[in-house]
């Protein structure tokens, strides 16, 4: 099983990834809402999506082990905080910052519990390599419901 999800979080991130490769307007990569709703055609914001609702399970399920959640968490963050660094792709940036703290495209009951496991993963990040102070805000975010 963990084989699997790995390899389902390590393929959606690439997806994702991959905007770097692609020109940026075009058709199926072009972002026209930073709002987590679906654009169809839009393999980019189709694989935030599946993404973040994945990470939410994991990080809520009791079956998997705390170090291999802090291991898979540790895909998407640092994906994360690398679009970040690009002027290019900040409106990605937003979107997949907007569906990470809220767990994919929708609220569900447990929204409390879901922060708390991405917060004290987060804590995890090497401040090293990535600006401490962008990560400290995140961090902040995710404890204060600000998407």
């Amino acid at each position: 099983m963990h084989h699997c999800l790995y390899m389902i979080v390590s393929n959606l991130c690439d997806y994702i990834r991959a905007i770097r490769d692609i020109p940026i307007e075009q058709d199926n990569v072009k972002l026209k809402s930073i709002e987590l709703d679906h654009e169809n055609g839009n393999i980019v914001k189709s694989s935030i999506l599946c993404l973040m609702t994945i990470v939410r399970k994991v990080l809520l399920s009791s079956n998997i082990n705390e170090e291999f959640k802090n291991y898979l968490i540790e895909i998407p963050l640092n994906l994360l905080l690398t679009l970040q660094q690009s002027s290019l792709h900040a409106q990605y940036y937003q979107c997949f910052r907007k569906a990470l703290i809220v767990g994919g495209y929708f609220n569900e009951p447990d929204d409390d519990k879901y922060r708390a496991e991405l917060s004290k993963r987060a804590k995890l990040i090497d401040t090293h390599k990535f600006n401490s102070d962008v990560v400290k805000l995140f961090i902040s975010d995710i404890e204060n419901n600000n998407p």
